[in-house]
């Protein structure tokens, strides 16, 4: 597994064995459901470029 998957990231929230939420942006609105938005789903081996070990100091 890489060091930069998902499951590595300081925007990982784990909430399954294989899955969990990206925190990295904003939940996407859902338009036509009950729920208002969502945040993605992501497995947690995957990865993109917004990875980060650690949240930036505020």
């Amino acid at each position: 597994m890489s060091a930069t998957a998902c499951n590595s990231c300081a925007f990982f929230e784990n909430t399954a064995n294989t899955t969990g939420l990206c925190r990295a942006n904003p939940p996407a609105s859902q338009h036509e459901s009950e729920i208002q938005a969502i945040w993605p789903v992501v497995k947690s081996d995957d990865w993109c470029g917004k990875f980060a070990k650690t949240f930036a100091a505020e």
